[in-house]
């Protein structure tokens, strides 16, 4: 995958030289597989606390539906969670893992977006003034057994990435 993302990108830099435009990554599925990172690009990662991030990902006009097709039927469930956490339906740890590894990528908290945004991003405009930032109740959605396990396996990252635990 890292050859067809590097030509992707290729293709990208020529369009940018062409027509005189600036081209940015915001790590999605590329950044949480470390290509971004391997790749050695100047990124932008958008990290979102682990609560909050499994919760919306989950809700039915999103991605339930591919965990259900796991035959997982609990959002609340140990295996539901390590889907989302360690895969295969996401890789939160691994992608925030490589956050903190890349040298050359911005880390901008979901809950801080716009004076993150104003902080780190430079030459590029700011976009915050269109961030609407509002938070699942985390506390009424996941069960405290669920909070504690999730804590349990994110709490060092979540620390070091200054978000939010529950």
């Amino acid at each position: 995958m890292q050859t067809l993302v590097k030509s992707y990108i290729e293709e990208l830099e020529r369009i940018e030289k062409k027509k005189k435009l600036k081209i940015i990554f915001i790590s999605n599925t590329w950044g949480e597989h470390g290509i971004l990172k391997e790749l050695d690009l100047d990124t932008i990662y958008l990290a979102r606390d682990p609560f909050n991030s499994l919760i919306s990902y989950s809700k039915p006009i999103r991605h339930e539906r591919n965990f259900l097709r796991r035959g997982l039927t609990n959002l609340n469930s140990k295996e539901w969670i390590d889907a989302y956490l360690e895969g295969p339906e996401r890789f939160w740890i691994k992608h925030a893992q490589n956050m903190l590894e890349h040298k050359k990528g911005i880390i901008i908290r979901y809950n801080n977006f716009k004076n993150d945004w104003i902080k780190n991003v430079k030459n590029l405009p700011n976009i915050s003034v269109l961030f609407n930032y509002k938070e699942n109740n985390v506390k009424e959605i996941l069960t405290q057994e669920s909070i504690e396990y999730i804590r349990s396996k994110t709490k060092e990252l979540c620390n070091k990435l200054n978000l939010p635990i529950y």
